[in-house]
């Protein structure tokens, strides 16, 4: 699985708007749907993994529980001559699959729109939507607005809020402040960080993978190779270590220590090992994009850092 160097992002308004799309250059035939014989030896089952994985949105619903997925920031920082092999590949197993899983011409939709073929891009994202994906409809939608089709982008929008993507606001389309949370990896945690819930955080169900999520996002705000990724860094005179000291982040060996067992024994069953690594990629995603918000909106970032300090000192009492 490839490494994902950068963090969480839905940029559809926030770091990147659309370009304009009524103009833009149709999909090049260089990459054409045709099977040759390299392209034989991968299954179609790889070939449906390496859409999600390089496509597919961390907060669809759809997306198989494995998959950590990969936003626009994440997009924007993968080598385009992967992307364009996955767009060749998946093309064609994606048509064949469209109403199935309208997911993946939505993953391969996002692809597109990156590597600049934008006709082509809205194509796909219709043609998923037609099939009722959420997240082709909400990408649409601001299209749409964007074009001046106010109406349609505004009940596309409504659509895939409907359907638990992104946030609807019946005055401009969409609720836009700070961000939607859905550009983050886990949005119910960072709503509730925002919106100081620390009931939300400490439920049962949540308070062992919150505390270990925040934890992560804590760790990985202190690695130095974070500053590379962000024009302001003043976010780390706000960071507390007392965070990290009462979630027992205190250092890599400590976290392994304290955490594997804990986490284990909450998530109970097969494939634990691999969810423990897809939340531990979420969080690291998660805490890049706080990194870059802060440069953007540092009240944001403040109010949900200063839930994470409240959070930290709330007894967990996991032993």
């Amino acid at each position: 699985m490839k490494y994902l160097l950068l963090l969480s992002f839905f940029s559809i308004l926030s770091c990147r708007q659309p370009s304009n799309f009524s103009n833009q250059n149709s999909y090049p035939s260089t990459y054409s749907t045709e099977t040759n014989n390299s392209d034989m030896e991968i299954s179609e089952a790889e070939i449906i993994s390496f859409i999600d994985e390089y496509g597919g949105h961390p907060s669809d619903s759809t997306l198989p529980e494995n998959a950590l997925g990969a936003t626009d920031i994440v997009l924007q920082s993968t080598n385009p001559r992967e992307l364009a092999d996955v767009l060749k590949l998946g093309l064609e197993v994606a048509k064949k699959n469209a109403k199935q899983m309208p997911r993946l011409q939505f993953a391969l939709g996002r692809i597109a729109y990156e590597l600049g073929y934008d006709k082509r891009a809205v194509e796909l994202f219709e043609e998923s939507a037609r099939n009722g994906s959420a997240p082709a409809n909400y990408y649409l939608g601001y299209i749409y607005i964007n074009e001046g089709r106010e109406s349609e982008g505004r009940e596309k929008i409504k659509f895939a809020a409907a359907n638990k993507f992104g946030d609807y606001n019946s005055d401009d389309g969409t609720e836009l402040f700070p961000y939607t949370f859905y550009d983050f990896n886990i949005p119910d945690y960072v709503e509730a960080l925002y919106n100081n819930d620390l009931e939300f955080l400490l439920q049962e169900q949540h308070r062992v993978l919150a505390s270990y999520y925040i934890g992560t996002i804590q760790n990985t705000l202190w690695e130095t190779d974070i500053l590379f990724l962000v024009e302001n860094a003043d976010f780390i005179l706000n960071l507390d270590p007392i965070v990290s000291v009462n979630l027992g982040f205190i250092s890599n060996e400590a976290k392994s220590f304290k955490w594997l067992p804990i986490l284990r024994d909450f998530l109970k069953g097969s494939g634990e090992s691999d969810r423990i690594s897809l939340i531990t990629d979420q969080a690291v995603q998660d805490a890049r994009r706080l990194a870059i918000m802060y440069g953007q909106n540092p009240e944001a970032f403040n109010q949900i850092y200063a839930t994470i300090v409240k959070f930290s000192k709330q007894p967990l009492n996991f032993n």
